[in-house]
């Protein structure tokens, strides 16, 4: 009796596990969905930015805005997760960016689907650094 009710807690928490899983890959591929659509035309395709050279934006030779990486290379991942919400909803760092704010465009569960696409680029040590600095 006790090893059914051990197989079942083990079978249970593994299929907790799984949807979860599920889950959260179903967040990130509509977040790339949302991204292509909204956001690729200025941070790149899979987020490396409008200057690949240039991962951390900023401003070019023109005094002309450049939208960082999102990939792992800029900062991005150097921000409170929400930080990085408000700064897509509401446009937080500088009212001067041609970025809009999109809270006109994205629900707050589009938003959160976009960042949670954006940190899945992150390199595997740069997540791991984000998640013990913010404890999400």
């Amino acid at each position: 009796m006790k090893v059914m009710q051990v197989l079942s807690f083990f079978v249970l928490v593994g299929l907790i596990i799984a949807n979860n899983c599920a889950a959260g890959n179903a967040e990130i591929t509509k977040g790339q969905e949302v991204f292509q659509q909204n956001c690729e035309s200025c941070h790149g395709i899979k987020g490396i930015g409008q200057d690949p050279k240039n991962p951390m934006g900023g401003l070019d030779s023109e005094n002309q805005f450049v939208a960082p990486a999102l990939n792992g290379t800029g900062h991005s991942w150097h921000h409170h997760p929400v930080f990085l919400f408000q700064q897509i909803k509401n446009r937080k760092i500088n009212k001067s960016s041609p970025m809009p704010p999109f809270s006109s465009m994205l629900s707050d569960d589009e938003i959160n689907a976009v960042i949670a696409y954006f940190k899945s680029l992150w390199p595997e040590d740069i997540q791991k650094q984000y998640y013990e600095q913010f404890k999400e």
